[in-house]
């Protein structure tokens, strides 16, 4: 699975500055709205705003599972409490010839989590 990350290299500062728009927009939504935004290229479901943007920062710009010492060129990554998914987005950009299985066991939950990775998957 491959997915162009939201900052490429082409027009940086312009995409950077759209980014943090759209992450302002989320941040001053109500905390529990859903709604869509497009991340990678792709719409990408939220259930929860409050939760995109926080997992989104933690994931995306502190990186907070970027792993170190580099793991090896393949391997499995479980991904137990997988959300709306944007931790599986993480994981196939950074560790793309890994096998990823997420599981989310809230239901609604994870049908938002299936949507987000069908949209990805069709790029």
């Amino acid at each position: 699975m491959k997915f162009d990350f939201l900052f490429s290299s082409q027009n940086k500062n312009k995409q950077a500055k759209s980014a943090a728009k759209e992450m302002a927009r989320i941040w001053h939504l109500p905390p529990d709205a859903s709604g869509y935004t497009y991340i990678f290229g792709t719409p990408f479901r939220f259930h929860h705003a409050a939760s995109f943007a926080v997992t989104y920062k933690e994931l995306f710009q502190d990186e907070l599972y970027k792993f170190n010492p580099a793991i090896s060129e393949s391997g499995v990554i479980l991904d137990c409490g997988a959300n709306m998914g944007l931790s599986v987005l993480y994981f196939s950009l950074h560790y793309p010839n890994h096998q990823i299985f997420a599981f989310e066991p809230e239901e609604a939950v994870f049908e938002i989590l299936k949507e987000n990775v069908h949209n990805c998957k069709k790029r």
